[in-house]
């Protein structure tokens, strides 16, 4: 899970780009990442950054946290973004 916070951020940019690397033409990356406009832009910023990559989605959504023992839920926002890759 991308978190992206700062003492995590650069490890987790690098990783991204090294999967958007190794990835073969045509392929897709699939990332579903909690709806923080901060996560999310510094997601979004890497995978422009990479460049030869076309956005095929990005939608939101709400995941339903729920806990049998005590009764606890909880809904927290995320976003599915996919992209493919035009080039090797």
């Amino acid at each position: 899970m991308f978190h992206f916070e700062k003492k995590d951020r650069k490890k987790e940019v690098s990783l991204i780009k090294h999967i958007l690397t190794s990835l073969s033409k045509d392929s897709l990356m699939v990332v579903c990442i909690q709806d923080s406009e901060k996560k999310v832009n510094t997601l979004l910023d890497t995978l422009d950054d990479q460049g030869q990559l076309v956005h095929i989605a990005d939608q939101p959504f709400v995941y339903t946290f729920h806990e049998k023992e005590s009764n606890y839920s909880i809904n927290i926002d995320y976003r599915l973004i996919i992209v493919r890759k035009l080039v090797d």
